[in-house]
């Protein structure tokens, strides 16, 4: 409840918020989550899911993004234990603004472990909605 007005949900995070979306979704069922940056110099991120793999083959994460003039992006957070040496970032750089996309992030976890996924903003002024996300292993 935002400035106290009910049903105005807002999370205030370091340079974004987020806020549920029920106008622009990629599916017509419940809502989306609206991140919208608020300083161009900050990369907001916020985590989502924390999902359990085996080691070996190929773990997908996909998200549907609507680009609204913000960079956003999936990122499975580097976890050394399941032999990730960086952070796996896909981001909507080069999508138009205005429409939906499926984005994915993969990786091959070389041990059994827990991969964090994190979506984020960035870019000043404009927002990204995300909608419609799945983890995988095959």
């Amino acid at each position: 409840n935002a400035n106290d007005v009910a049903g105005a949900n807002t999370y205030y995070g370091q340079g974004f918020t987020i806020e549920p979306e029920t106008t622009t979704r990629n599916t017509n069922s419940g809502f989306a989550w609206k991140f919208t940056s608020t300083n161009n110099t900050k990369t907001g991120r916020y985590e989502v899911a924390k999902f359990a793999v085996a080691a070996g083959g190929t773990v997908a994460v996909k998200v549907h993004m609507y680009k609204g003039g913000a960079t956003g992006g999936i990122k499975i957070v580097q976890n050394s234990d399941i032999g990730m040496s960086s952070d796996v970032l896909t981001e909507n750089t080069t999508d138009s603004s205005s429409t939906w996309i499926e984005k994915t992030a993969y990786i091959q976890p070389s041990s059994a472990g827990i991969i964090s996924v994190e979506l984020t903003i960035r870019g000043g002024s404009g927002n990204t909605i995300f909608d419609d996300m799945s983890i995988t292993q095959s």
